[in-house]
């Protein structure tokens, strides 16, 4: 991955993906570029910690960090 984007699903019509490299947005509409993005966003789903796990990991980070 080359920057943050994000999947656009709406009641009528295709999905878009919003690519945000450095400089500009683009707006990608074509289906193997969506299925390349739902790909990426379902990996990252896949490896992110549950709320319960996210809120202790955020706790030890600041107690970490102000210990």
């Amino acid at each position: 991955m080359d920057g943050p984007f994000h999947l656009l699903h709406f009641p009528a019509g295709p999905p878009v993906a919003v690519v945000q490299p450095m400089t500009t947005s683009l707006y990608l509409e074509e289906d193997s570029d969506i299925g390349r993005y739902e790909t990426a966003f379902n990996h990252l789903r896949a490896e992110a910690l549950d709320a319960e796990a996210t809120r202790h990991h955020i706790h030890e980070l600041i107690k970490d960090r102000y210990a």
